[in-house]
C-alpha cells in the first residue's frame, strides 16, 4: 500500500474503486490515467472526503448544490475541478450488508462503456478496465446528470481556470476580500 500525494491524484485521478483486501480489511484501488494502480487502505468515501478537503470544497454544500439541481438525494455527481467529476457506481459486490458498494469514476477518463450481461464493463483512460455492477442504461443516466451538474457547476464556479469566469474577476474578488480583512483592522 502506497501513500499518495494529493496533487497527483487530483491531476490523474481516473477511479477509485473499493475492495477487500487479505487480511487487512476494507481499502482501495486507486487507478491513474496513466494505467497504474494503487491499493490504499482508505475507504472510497474517506480518499473523497480528503480529496475535498486538500481542494477546500465543503462537500456538503456541494452534494445539497448537486442534489438541488437534479432533485435527487442519492448518487451525485462530484464535480471539484474543472478535470475532475467524480461520478458514484457500484464498482464492487458487498460481502457484508451494510458494506459500500459503491466507487468513483472521473467522468473525464471515461473512454467506453460496454454491456456484458448484467454488468457493464468501464474502459478508462491509461488502458484500464473496471467492471460495474450496473447495466449500460443505468451508467447511461449517471452520465447524463454528470452532464447536467457539470454546466451548472461551471456556470457558478468562481475559478480563474473556468473559462467563463476569466482571471479578472478572480481577482477582483480576491482583491475585495483583502480589503475587506484589512478594513476590520
Amino acid at each position: 500500500m502506497e501513500n499518495i500525494e494529493m496533487e497527483n491524484l487530483i491531476n490523474h485521478l481516473a477511479a477509485i474503486r473499493p475492495i477487500y483486501i487479505e487480511g487487512k480489511g476494507k481499502g482501495c484501488e486507486i487507478y491513474l490515467n496513466d494505467g497504474s494502480i494503487i491499493i490504499d487502505k482508505r475507504e472510497a468515501s474517506t480518499i473523497v472526503k480528503d480529496l475535498a478537503g486538500y481542494l477546500a470544497v465543503d462537500l456538503g454544500s456541494l452534494k445539497k448544490f448537486c442534489s438541488h439541481r437534479l432533485t435527487a438525494k442519492n448518487s451525485l455527481p462530484l464535480p471539484l475541478t474543472p478535470k475532475l467529476m467524480l461520478v458514484p457506481l457500484r464498482l464492487r459486490k458487498p460481502k457484508v450488508i451494510k458494506d459500500s458498494a459503491t466507487g468513483y469514476v472521473n467522468f473525464f477518463s471515461i473512454v467506453n462503456i460496454q454491456q456484458k450481461g448484467r454488468c457493464s464493463h468501464l474502459h478508462l483512460t491509461g488502458d484500464s478496465n473496471i467492471i460495474c455492477f450496473q447495466t449500460l442504461k443505468t451508467i447511461q443516466v449517471h452520465l447524463v446528470y454528470s452532464r447536467l451538474i457539470y454546466r451548472e457547476w461551471q456556470s457558478v464556479y468562481v475559478n480563474p481556470y473556468v473559462k467563463e469566469v476569466g482571471k479578472e474577476l478572480y481577482k477582483t474578488a480576491k482583491l475585495d476580500l483583502i480589503r475587506n480583512i484589512m478594513g476590520e483592522e
